[in-house]
């Protein structure tokens, strides 16, 4: 979300928030220069004062990728919040995450590869399928790669409507890749060739993206229907990539289902069960497999 920094009167954190902060406690822009995160943040502060010092701020926000794990506490302590996800087509996200996980110098867990991607998919779905997810939905390779209009129209849509042509200015100097041009799509790794096919991924992404700038509650029926159709193959695609990968991808996909429980115990009734029936199907396979 780099992107809206390119206008003056924003400011979006880049992980600012981890998500333990208080989701009680979101007034801005005093939430950013909390004494138990300076010393992690020293360099996010300083760049803070300086915007502050020289505009008006008139919008704050914090990117944070599992953020819609939290939706319902965040809104309900922060009503007007307003959720934006940047939407990639998962086998993008997926095999990134698997090249991440093979790089020795990269801080990325070595065993969170891009199945667990596609597992956030489906989480993220599934939250989106239900009432008071509202999200606006931008398609990252639209924004990006295609028209950078569509970063203008983020900016209304978010309730600014100054200095918009000097914003399209910033942004397409910086962030704009191609004009006209289309984005990369790295190969799904091999070994999840077969989970794509089995979940359909690729009719959620087509369906996420049938327009670059949309609120999610446009699509919150067809969501559910696929979520639906699909979500219950998800336990056993999983089960079968782990019991063929190396047993610390096992371990560690007992934590990840461990946090993800944590991350939903307050949270939406649907997207709840979902996430814990998961846990509890890949559980339980694996105990019985070890």
């Amino acid at each position: 979300m780099q992107t809206i920094n390119c206008h003056s009167n924003v400011f979006c954190g880049m992980e600012h928030l981890p998500l333990r902060y208080r989701l009680d406690d979101l007034l801005a822009p005093g939430m950013f220069f909390r004494d138990d995160l300076a010393e992690e943040n020293k360099k996010k502060i300083e760049a803070l004062r300086t915007r502050l010092g020289a505009f008006e701020i008139l919008r704050f926000g914090n990117k944070q990728p599992r953020y819609y794990m939290q939706l319902d506490r965040l809104r309900a302590h922060n009503p007007s919040i307003l959720s934006i996800a940047v939407y990639r087509p998962i086998s993008a996200v997926a095999a990134s995450w698997t090249r991440r996980a093979g790089l020795a110098d990269d801080r990325w867990d070595p065993n969170g590869t891009g199945i667990f991607a596609i597992a956030e998919a489906f989480l993220f779905a599934a939250r989106l399928a239900e009432e008071g997810s509202d999200t606006l939905l931008v398609s990252y390779e639209d924004m990006f790669f295609k028209d950078a209009d569509i970063a203008v129209e983020l900016l209304r849509a978010i309730g600014l409507d100054r200095q918009l042509a000097e914003f399209r200015y910033r942004f397409t100097r910086k962030f704009f890749r191609s004009r006209g041009g289309s984005a990369e799509h790295p190969a799904r790794p091999a070994d999840l060739v077969e989970a794509f096919r089995i979940l359909d991924l690729d009719a959620l992404d087509d369906l996420v993206l049938s327009r670059p700038l949309r609120p999610s509650s446009e699509i919150r029926g067809e969501l559910a229907a696929f979520v639906g159709r699909h979500g219950h193959r998800l336990a056993g695609v999983m089960v079968d990539h782990l019991r063929a990968s190396p047993d610390d991808r096992a371990t560690y996909a007992r934590a990840w289902l461990s946090k993800v429980a944590r991350s939903v115990e307050r949270g939406a009734p649907e997207t709840r069960r979902f996430a814990l029936d998961l846990g509890a199907e890949v559980t339980r396979a694996l105990d019985g497999s070890a």
